[in-house]
Protein backbone atom coordinates (compact mmCIF):
# COMPACT_ATOMS: atom_id res chain seq x y z
CA UNK A 1 0.00 0.00 0.00
CA UNK A 2 1.15 3.51 -0.75
CA UNK A 3 1.69 6.31 1.73
CA UNK A 4 -1.67 7.91 0.96
CA UNK A 5 -3.58 4.66 1.49
CA UNK A 6 -1.82 4.03 4.82
CA UNK A 7 -2.34 7.61 5.99
CA UNK A 8 -6.02 7.46 4.96
CA UNK A 9 -6.55 4.24 6.94
CA UNK A 10 -4.75 5.63 9.96
CA UNK A 11 -6.77 8.88 9.80
CA UNK A 12 -10.01 6.89 9.64
CA UNK A 13 -8.90 4.81 12.63
CA UNK A 14 -8.11 8.03 14.55
CA UNK A 15 -11.57 9.47 13.78
CA UNK A 16 -13.20 6.27 15.06
CA UNK A 17 -11.04 6.35 18.20
CA UNK A 18 -11.82 10.01 18.87
CA UNK A 19 -15.55 9.30 18.68
CA UNK A 20 -15.27 6.26 20.98
CA UNK A 21 -13.10 8.09 23.52
CA UNK A 22 -15.44 11.10 23.58
CA UNK A 23 -18.47 8.84 24.08
CA UNK A 24 -16.60 7.11 26.91
CA UNK A 25 -15.68 10.39 28.59
CA UNK A 26 -11.96 9.93 27.96
CA UNK A 27 -11.17 13.46 26.79
CA UNK A 28 -7.38 13.18 27.24
CA UNK A 29 -7.22 10.11 25.02
CA UNK A 30 -9.49 11.80 22.46
CA UNK A 31 -7.21 14.87 22.44
CA UNK A 32 -4.14 12.67 21.83
CA UNK A 33 -5.87 10.96 18.90
CA UNK A 34 -6.97 14.36 17.53
CA UNK A 35 -3.37 15.61 17.64
CA UNK A 36 -2.22 12.52 15.73
CA UNK A 37 -5.03 13.06 13.20
CA UNK A 38 -3.79 16.61 12.50
CA UNK A 39 -0.34 15.23 11.63
CA UNK A 40 -1.76 12.46 9.43
CA UNK A 41 -3.97 14.89 7.53
CA UNK A 42 -0.86 16.77 6.38
CA UNK A 43 -0.01 13.73 4.23
CA UNK A 44 -3.47 13.42 2.68
CA UNK A 45 -4.79 15.17 -0.42
CA UNK A 46 -7.55 17.72 0.20
CA UNK A 47 -10.87 16.07 1.06
CA UNK A 48 -13.85 16.46 -1.25
CA UNK A 49 -16.63 18.75 -0.13
CA UNK A 50 -20.04 17.22 0.62
CA UNK A 51 -21.42 19.07 -2.41
CA UNK A 52 -18.68 17.76 -4.69
CA UNK A 53 -19.16 14.25 -3.38
CA UNK A 54 -22.93 14.37 -3.95
CA UNK A 55 -22.39 15.60 -7.52
CA UNK A 56 -20.05 12.66 -8.14
CA UNK A 57 -22.55 10.22 -6.58
CA UNK A 58 -25.35 11.51 -8.82
CA UNK A 59 -23.16 11.33 -11.93
CA UNK A 60 -22.02 7.80 -11.07
CA UNK A 61 -25.62 6.69 -10.40
CA UNK A 62 -26.51 7.86 -13.91
CA UNK A 63 -23.40 6.25 -15.38
CA UNK A 64 -24.04 2.78 -13.90
CA UNK A 65 -27.82 2.99 -14.24
CA UNK A 66 -28.51 2.55 -10.53
CA UNK A 67 -32.21 2.88 -9.73
CA UNK A 68 -32.56 1.58 -6.17
CA UNK A 69 -30.69 0.41 -3.09
CA UNK A 70 -30.31 -3.00 -4.77
CA UNK A 71 -27.81 -1.35 -7.13
CA UNK A 72 -25.58 -0.14 -4.28
CA UNK A 73 -22.81 -2.69 -4.97
CA UNK A 74 -22.56 -1.63 -8.60
CA UNK A 75 -22.50 2.05 -7.58
CA UNK A 76 -19.91 1.65 -4.84
CA UNK A 77 -17.67 -0.48 -7.07
CA UNK A 78 -17.47 2.38 -9.56
CA UNK A 79 -17.48 5.21 -6.99
CA UNK A 80 -14.85 4.15 -4.44
CA UNK A 81 -11.84 4.13 -6.79
CA UNK A 82 -12.74 7.70 -7.77
CA UNK A 83 -12.85 9.00 -4.18
CA UNK A 84 -10.10 6.92 -2.57
CA UNK A 85 -7.90 9.24 -0.53
CA UNK A 86 -10.24 12.18 -1.14
CA UNK A 87 -13.24 11.21 1.00
CA UNK A 88 -13.90 9.02 4.04
CA UNK A 89 -15.40 5.71 2.91
CA UNK A 90 -17.98 5.74 5.69
CA UNK A 91 -19.24 9.15 4.59
CA UNK A 92 -19.33 8.05 0.94
CA UNK A 93 -21.30 4.94 1.90
CA UNK A 94 -23.82 6.93 3.97
CA UNK A 95 -24.34 9.56 1.28
CA UNK A 96 -24.66 6.99 -1.51
CA UNK A 97 -27.13 4.93 0.52
CA UNK A 98 -29.21 8.01 1.33
CA UNK A 99 -29.29 9.06 -2.31
CA UNK A 100 -30.26 5.59 -3.56
CA UNK A 101 -33.01 5.37 -0.94
CA UNK A 102 -34.36 8.74 -2.09
CA UNK A 103 -34.78 7.33 -5.61
CA UNK A 104 -37.28 4.71 -4.46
Amino acid sequence: AGVIEVATKQASDRRDSIKAFEEGGREAAAAKEAAELVVLEEFLPPQMSAEGLMELIKATVSEVGAASIQDKGKLMGKLMPQVRGKADGTVVNQMATGYLESLS
